[in-house]
């Protein structure tokens, strides 16, 4: 039997292997990220990208993303009403301002967020830009 421990060592020693199972024909590979997520990825797809540890090989996917949401938000938000049922589905974020919303998640992990935020911070920004024309308006006269 070959000793899979030593031989997913040679592609990431970051990682840490927990075992190797099969399923099948195929052989996956169990293992720790530095973050503390369990990931499960088919052996041959390791060998082929080993760099690869991300959603689609993680097992517990809502904490996962939870996680990488909190780390693009920071505060801003809070996550008690969300569910992860997929990328493209949406779910609750609720703002710490306006409250609830619904929001796709992959338009979440890329940085959108409450709406009304936006919106807000828009009419901050107008009122900023029409004060700055008319002082501009004044030295000029």
């Amino acid at each position: 039997m070959k000793n899979w421990k030593e031989k997913f060592d040679n592609f990431r020693t970051d990682l840490e292997f927990l075992e190797s199972i099969v399923e099948g024909k195929a052989r996956f590979f169990i293992f720790k990220c530095p973050s503390g997520f369990i990931h499960k990825r088919r052996s041959s797809a390791f060998y082929k990208n080993p760099w690869i540890a991300d959603l689609n090989s993680v097992i517990d996917k809502e904490s996962y993303v939870l996680n990488r949401l909190k780390s693009v938000h920071k505060d801003k938000y809070t996550y008690d009403r969300f569910r992860y049922t997929g990328y493209q589905d949406k779910s609750t974020i609720t703002c710490r301002l306006h409250g609830d919303f619904e929001q796709m998640v992959s338009s979440h992990l890329i940085g959108n967020g409450c709406k009304k935020c936006l919106t807000d911070d828009n009419k901050v920004r107008n009122v900023i830009r029409a004060k700055e024309k008319f002082i501009l308006r004044q030295d000029t006269s």
